[in-house]
C-alpha cells in the first residue's frame, strides 16, 4: 500500500503569493550537485519558481548545500 506524504508551504502574504503567481519557472534536475546549486540560486535571485530533483541516492553533502534554500517559498525539492 503506497502512502502520499503532503508537506505545507509556508503560508505567504497576499501581495507574495500574486507574485508567485505570474512568477517564471525553471525545472532543475541533479538540484544537489554544484551547477544545479548555483542554477537554482541564480534563478531565485531572478524570480523564477525553481523545481529542483535529485536522486534519492543523493549524498548528505548535496543537501547540505541546499538547506538555507529550504524555507524559500520559491523552491520546491523533489527527492
Amino acid at each position: 500500500m503506497a502512502t502520499t506524504v503532503a508537506t505545507a508551504k509556508p503560508q505567504l502574504p497576499p501581495t507574495a503569493a500574486s507574485k508567485l503567481a505570474t512568477a517564471r519557472v525553471a525545472i532543475i534536475t541533479g538540484i544537489t550537485g554544484q551547477d544545479g546549486y548555483y542554477l537554482t540560486d541564480l534563478l531565485m535571485k531572478k524570480g523564477y519558481y525553481v523545481v529542483g530533483f535529485a536522486r534519492y541516492t543523493t549524498g548528505s553533502k548535496g543537501l547540505e548545500r541546499l538547506q538555507s534554500m529550504f524555507s524559500d517559498p520559491y523552491l520546491q525539492f523533489v527527492y
